[in-house]
């Protein structure tokens, strides 16, 4: 009986012993995840800071405080009616319909502006619009989360937290600012070499995500057929609406690019701390969000990437359908002399 009684003892103990090292493994990659993608995006816009220059804040041809003020206004009113319409068009439960509707009442993704610059689009749009909407989602999460939600729960009452929000602006504002320092001091064409090279992070940080995702908790892809359709559909619908919307305001073309890709790419840094805070206590939702934000970390680039190409290549086409909608000249120089101190 002692022999028996020693065994399962020992076999008890090298369980305990996996568990807690797999427990350990599961941590520091999600760690590792963390600290990977927080400092690839800091270098990527750090590369787009680089090919903003002070000039830009005044220049009449990006029309930036109009294409600002339009873009957040279709960002704001469309991006959680595309996630509210998805909820309901795929008939998705309670907890599938408020992970939809978490991810769509985000901010606009700094990344966005990096995907802007892959379009030839005009990158300080799409960085201002990432700043204003982080710090308007103070008011515009709770706002949009209770209007949309109740059709399926009264349950919860979402609030951005100030901590990371202040967090967000400051991922987006310190390296931007050292970019545009950057190109200040070194000129233009070392400024957008810089840039060609920091935009690689941003592949990064796409790929470490899903990938680090899928090794520590694989069952996040595991998730209803809902939940996929619904998240891959997100992101071009957005870029669609936010075409048609821009070209309607009768916006510059690059300009049009910005908006139309902040209106389908919701922050997934701010809808998993949200879930964090507020859906701790049901997993089941709980699961159905990180099922989402792992899925659209995985399809968003990806699409956001195929979007913007293709913006590359069709601008001839909607100049043709609407002489009103017209490209931002681009006059600067290739002398490096002029841009760089002395």
């Amino acid at each position: 009986m002692e022999v028996i009684h020693s065994n399962l003892t020992n076999s008890v103990s090298l369980e305990e012993a996996q568990e807690t090292g797999h427990q350990a493994l599961v941590s520091s990659l999600a760690s590792a995840r963390f600290y990977i993608s927080s400092a690839s995006i800091f270098v990527a816009l750090f590369g787009m800071g680089c090919v903003i220059s002070i000039k830009d804040f005044s220049d009449r041809d990006t029309h930036l405080s109009k294409s600002v003020v339009i873009g957040l206004t279709f960002q704001s009113l469309f991006q959680p009616v595309i996630g509210y319409g998805l909820a309901l068009l795929l008939d998705m439960s309670a907890s599938e319909a408020v992970a939809m509707i978490m991810l769509a009442c985000s901010p606009v993704s700094p990344l966005c502006a990096v995907l802007v610059y892959y379009g030839d689009g005009v990158v300080i749009v799409g960085m201002c619009m990432a700043m204003f909407s982080t710090a308007l989602s103070v008011g515009l999460i709770p706002l949009w989360f209770s209007s949309y939600a109740s059709n399926w729960t009264h349950e919860y009452f979402v609030v951005a937290i100030p901590f990371n929000i202040v967090m967000t602006e400051l991922l987006i504002i310190i390296p931007t600012v050292l970019g545009v320092l950057y190109q200040k001091a070194y000129g233009k064409l070392k400024g957008r070499l810089m840039a060609k090279i920091c935009s690689n992070a941003f592949w990064i940080a796409a790929v470490i995500t899903p990938v680090l995702n899928g090794i520590t908790n694989p069952e996040y892809y595991m998730v209803d057929w809902r939940i996929w359709v619904g998240t891959i559909s997100l992101p071009p619908i957005g870029f669609v609406c936010g075409i048609v919307f821009a070209l309607f305001a009768s916006l510059p073309f690059n300009v049009c690019c910005a908006v139309s890709l902040a209106v389908g790419m919701p922050n997934v840094y701010i809808a998993s701390q949200l879930s964090e805070t507020y859906l701790a206590g049901n997993e089941e939702t709980l699961k159905d969000v990180h099922g989402i934000l792992t899925i659209f970390s995985l399809v968003m680039p990806l699409e956001g990437f195929i979007w913007a190409i293709t913006y590359r290549n069709i601008e001839e086409m909607f100049l043709k359908i609407s002489h009103k909608c017209r490209s931002c000249s681009d006059d600067d120089s290739d002398d490096d002399s002029d841009d760089a101190w002395p």
